[in-house]
């Protein structure tokens, strides 16, 4: 069963992410401080964790399946290009 006002929220918030990055990353594309992602790295990681991590879970959870999941990570990769 779905809750139509949790997938406005989600869509919502999803904008919110999207406009933020949108009108920073129209300012600097550089890191703030060493050792720090630029606003461009960090939305290639929240692309790549929703794309890798957060996608295939919803997909295998709606499907009924009650997987089980490990740990996901990708911050030894680099988002700098």
């Amino acid at each position: 069963m779905t809750n139509p006002a949790l997938l406005d929220d989600l869509a919502a918030s999803q904008e919110q992410v999207a406009g933020w990055i949108r009108q920073h990353a129209a300012r600097d594309h550089t890191r703030p401080r060493a050792g720090t992602w630029s606003i461009t790295e960090v939305a290639a990681h929240l692309a790549a964790c929703e794309l890798e991590c957060m996608e295939p879970r919803i997909r295998s959870i709606a499907l009924g399946e009650q997987p089980r999941f490990e740990f996901y990570s990708n911050d030894g990769r680099d988002f700098g290009d």
